[in-house]
């Protein structure tokens, strides 16, 4: 039998990201269909690249310029240093020549940092996916100006293979998840619809919080998932499983025949002769339908899911149904 930790969990993305321009300028292309999935470094969209090309021309010319200088001024410091070697020259002459080289190569620097930057601007018109994953609807068309790191976003793109689950688990739980935690080899977490009926998915238990929300008494957990199939979809609230340990061998009883008095659990057992016998019993964990007893039943007793209003000690019990041999219907 699993002993399951059951929650609410909502499914979100292991990435978002928010698709903007990061120039300023006309959007004159967007090359990417709605809902579409795009891979990292794909063409999304582009700005319209001329001013930028012309920005880059002219850094261009303007270093060519300079260091043309920068060769002049080098060859030129050569000679002086041959003439003030002849004492042809002063040394005064001389320093004036070095700095003016210094001077260029100052310049040279400059101008190469300004065209770097203007190949990056200019690279920076062309948009790609910085993820891979499904890109949402279009938030900006064609023939639109677009800001710099502004508010302007052209779409947004969510990764989904993988994908998470957020859950939330009781504090009184969270030792027995660490301790599951400890033991290694990754923690079982599966997913249900809303009526618990349909399993959605099977993931691991990837991470848990550094620390107990003071509101809720809850730590935060994060499962992750392949999602292969695309049946879980950003923020989709799903059920929650997750299996921190086994019992084996264990006797279990359906949650139906488990009843609670003053003294504790107990549960009304058919005897040999059809009478209906009380017994006291220590519970263990429940999952999916049926409990653990500890002490109480043993394997094969026949407990009653049905009529147990009308039930009193030795009273004779009419079965009207045997749907399995643990749990019977009985009419007194």
């Amino acid at each position: 039998m699993a002993i399951h930790v059951k929650a609410l969990g909502s499914v979100a993305p292991l990435n978002t990201v928010n698709v903007r321009s990061q120039v300023a300028g006309e959007l004159t292309h967007v090359s990417f269909a709605e809902g579409q999935m795009v891979q990292r470094g794909q063409l999304l969209a582009r700005i319209d690249p001329r001013p930028f090309e012309a920005q880059v021309a002219e850094a261009h010319g303007q270093s060519r310029q300079n260091e043309a200088q920068l060769r002049y001024a080098q060859q030129q410091l050569q000679i002086y240093r041959g003439l003030a070697d002849k004492q042809i020259v002063a040394q005064t002459r001389l320093d004036q020549q070095l700095a003016l080289v210094e001077q260029h190569g100052g310049a040279v620097a400059a101008d190469r940092g300004r065209l770097a930057n203007a190949r990056i601007q200019l690279d920076r018109t062309r948009i790609t996916a910085p993820i891979a994953g499904r890109i949402g609807l279009r938030r900006a068309d064609p023939g639109n100006i677009l800001s710099d790191g502004a508010d302007e976003i052209i779409a947004v793109i969510t990764q989904t293979r993988p994908i998470s689950v957020l859950f939330s688990a009781p504090e009184a739980r969270l030792p027995e998840i660490r301790n599951a935690l400890a033991k290694g080899g990754g923690l079982e977490v599966s997913l249900w619809d809303r009526a618990e009926r349909a399993e959605l998915a099977r993931g691991k238990l990837s991470t848990l919080d550094n620390q107990i929300d003071p509101q809720t008494g809850a730590v935060r957990l994060r499962a992750t998932f392949a999602n292969d199939d695309e049946s879980l979809f950003p923020n989709q609230f799903v059920n929650v499983r997750l299996t921190v340990g086994r019992l084996d061998n264990a006797v279990t009883a359906p949650d139906a025949a488990i009843q609670q008095g003053s003294t504790g659990p107990y549960a009304w057992v058919v005897d040999k002769t059809g009478a209906a016998r009380l017994r006291k019993l220590t519970t263990g964990p429940s999952s999916e339908g049926v409990t653990a007893v500890h002490s109480g039943l043993a394997a094969g007793d026949r407990v009653v899911i049905e009529g147990l209003d009308r039930l009193s000690e030795g009273r004779k019990v009419q079965i009207i149904a045997q749907p399995d041999a643990q749990a019977v219907p009985a009419k007194s």
